[in-house]
């Protein structure tokens, strides 16, 4: 399985989504199989925050890879 996700920000806080999503998935019991990096280079980078604090725009996703538990022989 593939998961398509993004990590954001609400007002002042920053949530790491993509790390929620992946627990999430192996509590119901898939296995981890690895992370790819979907970058989006024509995205605009902007100075938010400036001048009194660095607040990074997100342009990236992330595309997180699963196998179901016991699949294939996978075992936890």
């Amino acid at each position: 399985m593939a998961v398509v996700v993004a990590d954001f920000r609400h007002k002042s806080r920053y949530f790491a989504f993509h790390s929620d999503v992946s627990r999430a998935m192996e509590e119901a019991g898939f296995v981890p199989k690895g992370i790819i990096i979907y970058v989006k280079n024509a995205k605009k980078l902007y100075p938010y925050g400036y001048p009194f604090a660095f607040v990074p725009n997100v342009h990236h996703e992330y595309i997180l890879i699963f196998q179901k538990d016991g699949v294939n022989g996978i075992d936890g």
